[in-house]
């Protein structure tokens, strides 16, 4: 028996999207409520709960320029939950405590700006800059694929996977060139384990060690891409022939 379907509304390590919809219709049809993690994409993909069946929806400031440690679970009228933390009901009953409100605030004023921003095709200007990004590295750097989904993915993410090259070195040079990047989801940046996700979607062994991460944002132009296309190429040739010498 399923109590609850919870599905994140895009992978943070390779920049898919989920048919939320569709999922929602399933689940709606089943009589089994639907939670989508909406960080991520929220304010960068349409998300609407009404329409896609979603009847739980959470979402982190950190993720749309807000206070660090915030957050928001949207519930659909309705729907009853248990709360986790007992004491005074602040929060609907649902979170007892005082209320951070300076973080409230600072949340609210961080997602108006988000929808401003998304209202005004912040969407699309920066999905013309990853698509840019994406040409000039396949263009420049051989032996280099794209990882996730070619169309149905976040505007503002790349994720790619380079063989012949780990990651790690990778990141080291591009760092002392400037330029900040990520082998994978930002939540498990400390982890040292291989990528279930690229396992998942057939990556080899090479791929996996190799794989990147580009994220663009507000402050983003076509300068900084044009920046990371002048300083990754020179930075993959030489790691590859210096690997070219090491003992097997």
């Amino acid at each position: 028996d399923t109590a609850l379907i919870s599905i994140g509304a895009a992978s943070d390590e390779i920049g898919t999207l989920q048919p939320l919809g569709e999922i929602g219709r399933i689940a709606s049809g089943a009589g089994v409520p639907f939670h989508v993690d909406a960080v991520g994409a929220l304010g960068r993909v349409p998300v609407a709960v009404e329409s896609m069946g979603i009847d739980l929806l959470s979402i982190s400031g950190n993720d749309i320029y807000g206070p660090p440690g915030t957050g928001a679970l949207w519930v659909r009228p309705g729907v009853k939950l248990h709360p986790l933390m007992l004491g005074g009901g602040q929060e609907g009953g649902y979170r007892s405590g005082t209320e951070n409100l300076p973080g409230l605030v600072g949340l609210g004023v961080a997602a108006d700006l988000m929808r401003t921003e998304a209202a005004h095709g912040e969407s699309a200007r920066l999905a013309e800059l990853r698509d840019r990004l994406w040409r000039g590295l396949l263009d420049a750097v051989p032996d280099c694929r794209l990882t996730g989904s070619p169309t149905a993915r976040l505007p503002h993410h790349l994720s790619l996977a380079l063989r012949g090259v780990k990651a790690d070195s990778v990141l080291l040079d591009l760092d002392l060139a400037g330029v900040s990047a990520s082998t994978g989801s930002a939540c498990a940046a400390l982890t040292q384990t291989p990528s279930h996700v690229l396992r998942a979607i057939g990556c080899t062994p090479e791929e996996r060690e190799g794989s990147l991460c580009f994220s663009l944002g507000r402050w983003s132009a076509a300068g900084d891409v044009d920046a990371v296309l002048e300083r990754l190429p020179p930075i993959v040739s030489r790691l590859r022939s210096l690997a070219a010498f090491a003992p097997r």
